[in-house]
């Protein structure tokens, strides 16, 4: 029997296996383009809000997580929306007694003390040669009342203890401390807050005050009542206050705690007693005739609380 001769068949691609073969291509390359498509698009996405929240100042997303740079700028900002409180906290004791038409803030006040700290702590005298920390008693000056920015200005008439009037604004100045130095406060060696150190110094600085021990805080507190009672006799000199300031002036009336303390402070006693004298000089015949009529002084004539004393 004979074999069958091998038959060699020659395989020509048909239309269908190239279609094949062009579908097996196309679903290798397709997905590959789409995934660059894709990464494409989102990095250009990625660009354009970078460079817009950079360009327009544009708010971060809720989402976004804060950098340190960020939370740094948060708390500061948080600091300082508390401390407006001073702008916009009346003097209380120029309330009461009706100063003027225009009450300065607690910011006003605490500005002016800055800049006599400055002068003062600058200037030397004879019998003041202490060499005081000029920065240290502007810093004291500064924050010294910062703690009225969220308790108010708690004065004597207002029927509150020193002891309680003490722990409600330690208890403030703490807080707002406390925004500086990441809410925690005394600070600790870990911590490592761009602006911590600034929150514990503020605290010091108000502690320092509060008790009087140092030269600095000592002059400070002069300062404090001088920048009082120059407020009082400017109040005086515009006369549109309703009541006496007579108060304001006796009650710190030889309580000096520093010799340029009481050389300021017997200046601006001086000037007040040349103003209340200056209308002897400046009565009219009217005055006079008037004073003759009803038995009344002069204008001017009659005794002052400083005279007195």
């Amino acid at each position: 029997m004979k074999a069958n001769p091998t038959v060699v068949i020659p395989v020509v691609a048909t239309p269908a296996s190239k279609s094949q073969l062009l579908y097996r291509i196309t679903g290798i390359v397709f997905p590959f383009l789409l995934v660059c498509c894709a990464f494409f698009a989102s990095a250009t996405s990625a660009m354009s809000t970078t460079n817009t929240n950079t360009n327009n100042g544009s708010r971060p997303t809720a989402a976004a997580v804060a950098t340190p740079t960020e939370a740094v700028a948060k708390s500061t900002i948080d600091f300082l929306t508390m401390a407006r409180g001073l702008k916009t906290t009346p003097r209380t004791g120029w309330v009461l007694q009706k100063a003027g038409p225009r009450i300065e803030s607690v910011a006003d006040h605490s500005w002016r003390m800055s800049l006599m700290a400055m002068v003062a702590s600058s200037t030397t005298s004879e019998s003041d040669d202490y060499n005081y920390d000029t920065n240290r008693c502007i810093k004291i000056a500064m924050v010294h009342d910062l703690a009225e920015a969220t308790v108010g200005d708690i004065t004597p008439h207002c029927g509150v203890s020193d002891a309680t009037k003490h722990q409600l604004e330690l208890d403030a100045i703490t807080g707002m401390a406390s925004q500086l130095a990441g809410g925690c406060l005394p600070m600790s060696s870990s911590q490592t807050t761009a602006t911590a150190g600034v929150g514990a110094e503020i605290l010091d600085l108000w502690k320092e005050y509060e008790a009087g021990a140092t030269p600095e805080a000592k002059l400070v507190k002069d300062m404090d009542k001088l920048e009082m009672i120059l407020q009082a006799l400017e109040y005086e000199t515009d006369g549109k206050n309703e009541k006496s300031l007579d108060g304001f002036f006796d009650g710190v009336r030889g309580k000096w705690r520093t010799p340029i303390g009481k050389a300021w402070g017997e200046e601006i006693e001086r000037r007040r007693i040349t103003q209340q004298q200056q209308p002897q000089t400046e009565g009219t015949a009217a005055d006079h005739e008037k004073g003759k009529k009803d038995g009344t002084p002069e204008s001017g004539k009659g005794p002052t609380t400083a005279q007195k004393e």
